[in-house]
């Protein structure tokens, strides 16, 4: 397991605070979101030009990440 984390934590480096602080930023990938908010609401893909949608949250107080080559381009 040790192992298994410092590889993790290497890969990761640059997002690893914004993680444990449960934060997302631009540039994160899919899994690093995840890891920071947990399991989305719901989630669907081709929407609106961008290949993976992430709906966190319920109808009207909701945060909408928006992905695209498994990189984060957007967040409503």
């Amino acid at each position: 397991e040790e192992n298994e984390f410092i590889k993790f934590s290497s890969k990761n480096q640059s997002y690893l605070s914004k993680i444990r602080n449960k934060k997302v930023e631009l540039g994160m990938t899919e899994v690093q979101c995840k890891m920071a908010w947990g399991a989305p609401s719901s989630s669907m893909t081709n929407i609106a030009g961008y290949e993976k949608v992430l709906v966190y949250g319920s109808a009207g107080n909701n945060q909408t990440l928006y992905f695209n080559n498994d990189i984060l381009k957007l967040i409503r």
